[in-house]
């Protein structure tokens, strides 16, 4: 795993990618108390379980945690065509530190870890709200195109909220057709 500090703005923050499996009693009780001041906002899918979100980015401050974001290596098939994709979830920053950088500078590692980690996936695949959009674009992400599907424990569903993706390698680009991702989103 990688350990990196990076300075945004006034404040300096130290980034490391750890597994979640091999978090310490400190470490999840700083991801529950990061994660009771976030309100999601998304649907109510049944998600994919932490413990299938191996790879967790933590941003300190401190002894801080002040930003958050979870990577898996996950298929989506497009048309008949699988695509191996690194999946970016819980994507958190803590409210009274939002706007000053921090959650661009765990969205970047993020995509630098799973690239590292997953070099077989050249993209990577997120859900997120209609109101986070421009952010992840400004970080270069689109949009998936037309509707994608995903599994619920009841069958197939539509994605309710926007899917996007983000090249890790090197000229890499969508392919066109019906988007399917495959098991629970993330």
């Amino acid at each position: 795993m990688t350990d990196s500090a990076t300075t945004v703005g006034p404040m300096p923050m130290r980034i490391e990618a750890r597994q979640w499996a091999e978090f310490s009693p400190r470490e999840l009780e700083a991801y529950a108390e990061l994660r009771a001041t976030i309100d999601f906002g998304v649907p109510p899918y049944t998600w994919t379980e932490a413990a299938a979100r191996p790879v967790r980015l933590l941003g300190w401050h401190g002894d801080r945690l002040v930003a958050h974001a979870g990577i898996l290596v996950r298929e989506v098939r497009v048309g008949d065509v699988p695509v191996p994709v690194v999946g970016l979830c819980t994507v958190m920053v803590r409210p009274d530190r939002q706007g000053t950088g921090l959650g661009a500078a765990i969205v970047r590692a993020s995509f630098a870890e799973g690239a590292r980690q997953w070099p077989e996936a050249g993209h990577a695949v997120f859900v997120c709200l209609e109101s986070r959009v421009g952010f992840y674009e400004r970080l270069g992400a689109h949009r998936i195109d037309g509707p994608v599907t995903f599994d619920q424990p009841d069958g197939t569903h539509e994605m309710a909220i926007v899917t996007m993706w983000r090249p890790l390698a090197k000229g890499a680009t969508w392919p066109v057709g019906r988007a399917h991702l495959v098991g629970l989103p993330w």
